[in-house]
């Protein structure tokens, strides 16, 4: 009698000490970097190694231990400007006023790319899946475009296509769905387009941000496009599953913050991170698998060396890279599907935080977020696990 008394104790303590490892893991500052610049131009991150561009220099930094990062290489700031970078395989395509370049991680001391195709119209943001890499372009007429290029061979790129939009309308931030469709940012309406033919981009859908004056951004995750606005200092997010090119379905929105607030958003999976220069605070969001977007941390931002500045950031698994006035931050929001203890790193205890949330009947083992545990959720988590964050 004893005994069984006793193992029911023991038990009763594990899974209280299980459910209570099995809520959202908050966001964690892992280190602050003081850097010598003001106005970051573009983040990117490749095996490890963050490139940070400014107006006044140039950095890699050794990010493998998150804790203790290492400034492994410093240069002058480029006189044509960055601005946007994106890894692909373990080289980082580089936009600008002049083209594309490229950088080779296999020499993270070169901060200086290598041009691989030059080009008279700026080329701004960068978007890559599967082969093709699409590239936005703006002139000083303020005239916007998109390029489509076969990356293969990264060092080689192909143009397959161009287009020219016309005069009132803007676009940023591509975000590709699937190898045919494409969502831009056309400051206010986010519009997604058949891209089969880059020569000429057929728009399937249109959504009218309902609060929008100011500021617009835009990330994905998968089928969902988010989005964040602003009207008259209101911020607002939006989630949208878009797996239907045609038919975007609003799959979330609340609103962030009030008076004085702003819409700047940095994803990572689906979490956002919200920093307020202004307030010196950082809010991180998580849209949930119910399209409640839920705040699950606010971080304080320490004072920068400056009042205003250019903000860029880069996610590579699962630690965002954020670059503004004077500093570089490395930030884990606090989502990976597999790190169910919160320990911000994947090991033998999420297994068992796993397999306990399970024979509970939490709803944190319903990793395929379907209503229900199945075995299709132990496949799932393993396929978590082995991906990392």
């Amino acid at each position: 009698m004893k005994s069984r008394r006793l193992m029911v104790l023991i038990t009763l303590a594990m899974l209280a000490r299980a459910t209570a490892t099995l809520a959202e893991c908050p966001a964690k500052i892992r280190a602050t970097i003081p850097l010598p610049f003001v106005k970051a131009q573009a983040v990117g991150v490749v095996s490890k190694v963050a490139y940070v561009y400014s107006d006044e220099a140039a950095f890699a930094l050794d990010i493998r231990h998150p804790d203790t990062p290492e400034l492994i290489a410093q240069g002058p700031g480029l006189s044509a400007g960055v601005k946007d970078i994106l890894a692909i395989g373990d080289l980082l395509i580089v936009s600008g006023p002049s083209g594309l370049s490229l950088l080779d991680h296999a020499e993270p001391g070169v901060l200086v790319p290598t041009p691989v195709y030059n080009s008279t119209v700026p080329m701004t943001d960068l978007e890559a899946t599967g082969n093709r890499l699409y590239v936005t372009t703006i002139t000083a007429e303020w005239i916007h475009g998109l390029v489509t290029f076969d990356m293969s061979d990264p060092r080689n790129p192909i143009l397959l296509g161009q287009y020219t939009f016309p005069s009132y309308q803007m676009a940023y931030q591509p975000v590709a769905l699937g190898d045919k469709g494409l969502v831009l940012n056309a400051f206010g309406n986010i519009i997604s387009y058949d891209v089969r033919d880059p020569n000429l981009p057929i728009t399937m859908a249109k959504v009218q941000l309902p609060n929008f004056k100011a500021a617009a951004y835009m990330a994905s995750s998968g089928n969902s496009v988010m989005c964040s606005s602003s009207l008259y200092g209101q911020i607002s997010l939006y989630a949208y599953d878009w797996r239907d090119l045609a038919k975007p379905v609003l799959t979330g929105s609340t609103i962030v913050e009030g008076p004085s607030g702003s819409a700047t958003m940095f994803a990572d999976n689906l979490s956002v991170f919200m920093p307020n220069l202004s307030k010196n605070l950082g809010r991180v969001y998580r849209l949930r698998s119910d399209g409640l977007w839920a705040l699950t941390s606010m971080i304080d931002l320490p004072k920068p060396p400056a009042t205003s500045g250019v903000q860029r950031a880069s996610s590579k698994e699962g630690l965002l890279v954020y670059a503004c006035c004077g500093q570089v931050m490395l930030i884990n929001l606090g989502h990976c599907p597999a790190d169910l203890d919160c320990s911000y790193g994947l090991d033998i205890n999420d297994f068992i935080a796993f397999q306990t949330a399970f024979v509970l009947g939490d709803a944190t083992a319903d990793c395929d977020e379907n209503g229900s545990l199945t075995i299709d959720d132990f496949v799932c988590f393993q396929t978590a696990f082995a991906a990392g964050c």
